[in-house]
């Protein structure tokens, strides 16, 4: 049973009638400021606890009595600072089955030399596997954490919900932690002079690091630290931001890429000003790395491009670029040790040029990911050739400058997701696509593709080649006119998503999309379908096909002319019934949001409809009879 007394102004732990029985209780967002001795005796069976963002300061030794079986406790965002009179001996001793505990974001002065963490109180928690602290400056962990012996992922990160203000690692820092199979020093704000020599060594048993945010850490000073424990089974990493955002640019070389820890798999180095990578030492990175984000850094086209296929086990490689304004620096620049170095094999890499051999890009035979999305590339996509022994499935390359798509991209067989959406793309050639041949969802949004399909002559059949495309969008491109065989030869598709553009028609052939289910053709200027497009979705309902049509934020014509259009929709199962964000667009130009399911509009338009017919009946005997006086009139002269 679980109990939600969160942000109800309470002062202290409440009474609640069954208490006995309650599992979770959660209280954050409080005013209580004591755990007096015995507060949760009423609540035996307790597993889970919340009581963060409260005004803690103190805690007393029997605050937590008879919570023999809680799992979970969270006193994160408190008062409670790092001194043994806040945690005093014994307050932990009766949480024998703990398992998570949240300390952080507890210190209100992070610089203050007179905290020290509370490990004597701490050391009584030998279930505890999980432990969010914050980080105290040039502080050790002291010998209490060694009896914590399950204790196994330590949190320090100052990153939204901590407080880390580590600046040294000394080499007695972690001496009591060797049991750690992860830490998390994120935004710790760690000075790379201050990492002293064989920091990390203690942590043997690590496997995943993270240290993300440390601006002043440099990469040069923590490849160093690294260095020292390049033989252990460290699995995961993550460095991204660890030089300043206004450094110079970085060229990696060999000492740097030997650092890496020879077990590595996942490596995470956004954001480090990263320039180019000295030749062949690619095949110096950790055979099993399988995944790799380079997101952010400053890469240009290099000879280190040629060493791709070196990678033999990478399965993801992310190039993703930062789309951010950078406010003005209120530091001077400084130098890293390493900027102060050089390499002479790189002198004119950055200006390398095309050699006279035709370029064939080498990708890892492993690689199915590949995300260069908001990376500053502008390009015409002309012609492209990759070595087709290759694993890509995915490429995103969404939020660049791509005006003009030519191709052919041969080599791209095997993509199955293509992720061309907010690339300014205006001319979109056949040819582009004449290769892909397995791919299945193609994202071309956000473009401005509109006045080159009003361009385009019939038979010109762009897509044709997409043969299992099972998803298209082209919302938000502008699109107001295009030849009826625009989609020819997409036999796959299910979706199609035509929403936010300007078509006032939309007289396109859909009959060959046997397994359509979603055409979304929201938010344009359209008052009606086509009687095909309408043949062809009455044929899927029937076919028991689950179509789906959203015609929502369209002027839909509620005139006599539109009676039988507005019926249909009504009728069909294809539409939904309670016609959300619907529209009428009446004779006078007035328009009305539907929020009855045109029940209204249909009742009207019948009976003014049926009060119409016989004017229009008379009318037409009128004009017959006109025509007939008239024929008569001339046989007779």
């Amino acid at each position: 049973t679980f109990c939600d007394c969160s942000n109800l102004q309470l002062t202290r732990v409440p009474v609640i009638r069954l208490s006995n029985v309650i599992t979770g209780l959660d209280l954050h967002k409080n005013f209580i400021a004591h755990l007096p001795n015995c507060s949760f005796c009423d609540y035996p069976q307790l597993t889970y606890l919340d009581m963060s963002q409260n005004k803690l300061d103190s805690l007393h030794k029997g605050s937590f009595e008879t919570l023999r079986l809680l799992e979970f406790l969270n006193l994160q965002s408190n008062n409670l600072t790092f001194t043994n009179g806040t945690f005093p001996e014994g307050v932990f001793g009766d949480l024998s089955s703990l398992k998570v505990l949240k300390l952080n974001n507890n210190t209100r002065s992070p610089y203050d030399l007179g905290y020290d963490y509370p490990d004597e109180a701490l050391a009584e928690l030998t279930s505890l596997q999980v432990l969010y602290m914050d980080g105290l400056n040039r502080q050790a962990f002291g010998p209490g954490f060694a009896k914590m012996t399950s204790l196994r992922s330590l949190n320090l990160s100052g990153y939204a919900e901590g407080s880390c203000t580590l600046v040294a690692l000394r080499n007695d820092t972690f001496q009591h932690l060797g049991q750690l199979t992860q830490l998390d020093l994120s935004t710790c704000r760690i000075h790379g002079w201050r990492v002293e020599p064989g920091a990390l060594l203690p942590l043997k048993n690590l496997q995943v690091l993270d240290v993300s945010y440390n601006f002043k850490l440099g990469f040069y000073e923590f490849m160093r630290a690294m260095f020292e424990v390049r033989n252990s089974n460290l699995v995961s990493l993550k460095m991204n931001s660890i030089v300043s955002i206004y450094s110079l640019a970085i060229t990696v070389n060999k000492s740097m890429v030997e650092s890496l820890p020879r077990s590595l798999q996942y490596l995470e180095a956004k954001g480090n000003s990263f320039e180019t990578i000295e030749p062949g030492l690619l095949q110096l990175v950790p055979e099993n790395l399988s995944y790799l984000d380079l997101g952010g850094n400053r890469l240009v086209y290099g000879l280190y491009l040629n060493d791709l296929p070196l990678l033999e086990n990478l399965e993801i490689l992310r190039l993703k670029g930062v789309n951010m304004l950078l406010k003005l620096p209120t530091f001077g620049p400084y130098l890293s040790e390493w900027h102060l170095t050089s390499s002479p094999e790189q002198e004119g890499v950055s200006d390398l040029k095309a050699g006279p051999e035709p370029l064939v890009i080498q990708l890892p035979p492993r690689l199915r990911t590949i995300d260069m999305s908001v990376s500053g590339l502008n390009y015409i996509l002309s012609r492209l050739v990759m070595n087709p022994e290759n694993s890509l499935k995915t490429l995103f390359l969404n939020a660049n400058h791509f005006p003009v798509m030519l191709g052919p991209f041969i080599g791209f067989e095997k993509l199955e997701v293509l992720d061309l959406s907010l690339t300014s793309a205006r001319t979109l050639k056949k040819q582009f696509f004449k290769h892909f041949t397995s791919l299945r969802r193609l994202m071309l949004s956000q473009n401005a593709l509109g006045e080159f399909f009003a361009r385009s002559k019939p038979n010109s059949q762009i897509f044709s080649d997409l043969r299992n495309l099972t998803a298209l969008d082209l919302s938000k491109n502008l699109i107001n006119s295009f030849p009826d065989d625009l989609l020819a030869g997409l036999t796959q598709l299910t979706t199609l998503n035509m929403e936010i553009n300007e078509m006032w028609n939309f007289d396109l052939q859909i009959s060959h999309m046997e397994n359509l289910s979603l055409l979304n053709l929201s938010h344009s200027q359209l008052s009606h379908l086509p009687n095909h497009v309408i043949t062809h979705i009455n044929s899927l309902v029937e076919g028991r096909v689950n179509i789906t049509v959203d015609l929502s934020s369209n002027p839909v014509k509620c005139d006599c002319n539109n009676l039988d259009f507005i019926q249909w929709m009504v009728d069909s199962p294809a539409f939904d019934p309670k016609f959300i964000n619907y529209m009428c667009q009446y004779p006078d130009s007035s328009y009305k949001r539907i929020v009855d399911s045109y029940a209204e509009t249909l009742h009207d338009l019948h009976r003014i409809c049926a009060l119409n017919f016989p004017v229009f009946i008379a009318a037409i005997g009128a004009t017959f009879f006109m025509l007939s006086f008239v024929v008569g009139a001339i046989i007779y002269r």
